[in-house]
């Protein structure tokens, strides 16, 4: 009876004891959760064991956390304007005026809404109807304008995002007002420059009389005029709202416009097409397919149920067409107007330029008696034209072109031949050569151990 008390009394204790370490280590949990909680961090399960002491993937998991964090809080710093390593996205839109120039038009305030949801570096305004020309900076947006000085009519514009700002800096700040229907500036790309013009032209001529159309032809006239002073290294960008429909048929003009415009072509079209050609530029609206929603600028009266026409236009010149990665219409905007958005997606690509230079060699050697007679009697008139050279580097263009234009009356050198060591029967071991190599080329791995022994395949 006392050996069975003595049993039961010490099971007891041992009970106890596991009881005491399990209310411990739960004990220590809630600490550390509450301390947690205070601390402003989600509580998360640690692993403890049974005495209660941390396990040690707690704190590789708060080493790991903190390195993390540490990470995400430095991002990579953002890339200069059109970089071949980030993408730049410029647009056009008419906007039918903007209110006043402050930062109290809730048009233009929806305007730089819009602009810096759709994440634009550059846009270009037609139709802004500000008085004047000048520059200003309104929430953070730098805006260019050009208008007229007496009346609220026409007018363009140019919004430049802090990035583009820095571009158009680092080019001088060239702001050049030309009209109330044309702008250029230019900005600093990173490896180029590249000059943009906003345009708002005038409308279609609705009858074919001369006064009609003298409008858009001064306005032709006087955009032509504007790329006289554009550098040919730059990469030019003329958009905005041109009036005129180009149509789909490209028969005529696929080296300016692409197989994806819509509608007719109309006389103001024409004189785009006409002007493009002149001036190597494309029209980058028709070389994406999409759907009609995302072409069609512009709406009569706003009615988006009717069929909407193509007007305005991102034009760029061919030697950057690579660098336009897309060209569209976005219609979810914040500011009301019958023209849609047009936006364009751009990435400084960067093409190898090869130059093939080909000189010609002449036979100096075993010359016959006429032709080393010939050579030095047009040398020496040569020579005795150009008369004589003050400096070292006239006395060698003297001299260079002295020989060049003499080299002309000899004949063209031969063309290499073989050596004299090779012979017909070199030749044929070399094609055995070449047909055995082959061979052995295609050949199995157990032929390829039976050669090695010394055996035929």
């Amino acid at each position: 009876m006392s050996a069975r008390r003595a049993i039961s009394s010490a099971y007891s204790r041992d009970l106890l004891c596991n009881l005491l370490v399990v209310i411990h280590g739960f004990w220590a949990m809630a600490l550390l959760i509450a301390r947690h909680s205070a601390d402003g961090v989600a509580p998360h399960p640690v692993p403890c064991t049974s005495m209660g002491v941390q396990n040690s993937s707690a704190s590789k998991t708060k080493k790991v956390r903190s390195t993390f964090q540490k990470k995400s809080s430095n991002p990579p710093a953002p890339r200069g304007f059109f970089h071949a390593k980030s993408r730049t996205r410029i647009g056009c839109w008419n906007v039918r005026s903007l209110g006043s120039l402050s930062d109290q038009s809730a048009d233009l305030c929806s305007v730089i809404h819009t602009m810096k949801t759709k994440d634009m570096d550059l846009l270009a305004l037609s139709e802004s109807r500000w008085p004047g020309s000048g520059v200003c900076n309104i929430r953070g947006t730098t805006i260019l304008h050009s208008g007229t000085v007496s009346s609220h009519m026409h007018g363009v514009a140019v919004l430049l995002s802090p990035r583009a700002r820095t571009a158009w800096e680092a080019a001088g700040s060239v702001f050049q007002p030309v009209s109330e229907r044309i702008i250029m500036i230019r900005l600093k790309c990173h490896l180029s420059y590249m000059t943009v013009l906003s345009i708002y032209a005038p409308t279609n001529p609705s009858t074919s009389t001369a006064e009609a159309s003298t409008i858009s032809e001064a306005f032709y006239d006087q955009l032509q005029a504007s790329l006289t002073c554009v550098p040919p290294s730059d990469m030019l960008i003329v958009m905005g709202d041109f009036n005129a429909r180009v149509g789909s048929d490209n028969t005529s003009w696929n080296s300016v416009m692409g197989p994806h415009g819509i509608g007719e072509c109309n006389e103001n079209g024409k004189r785009l097409l006409d002007f493009c050609a002149s001036n190597q530029l494309l029209v980058s609206n028709t070389w994406f397919q999409r759907e009609l929603l995302h072409q069609a600028t512009w709406f009569r009266n706003g009615d988006r149920c009717r069929i909407g026409h193509m007007i305005d236009y991102v034009l760029v010149n061919k030697r950057f067409r690579t660098s336009v990665l897309d060209t569209r219409v976005y219609r979810s905007t914040a500011h009301e107007s019958d023209h849609e958005l047009v936006l364009s997606t751009l990435r400084f690509k960067i093409k190898a330029k090869r130059r093939q230079t080909r000189f010609m060699r002449y036979q100096t050697t075993d010359l016959p008696l006429s032709y080393r007679i010939s050579y030095q009697s047009v040398l020496a008139e040569s020579i005795r034209e150009t008369g004589p050279s003050s400096t070292v580097n006239s006395l060698w263009d003297t001299f260079k072109s002295s020989i060049q234009k003499a080299c002309e009356c000899l004949p063209p050198a031969p063309k290499v031949s073989d050596p004299d060591w090779i012979n017909d029967e070199v030749r044929n071991l070399s094609r055995k050569k070449q047909v055995a190599w082959m061979h052995l080329k295609n050949a199995s791995s157990q032929d390829i151990t039976r050669l090695k022994r010394g055996g035929a395949v």
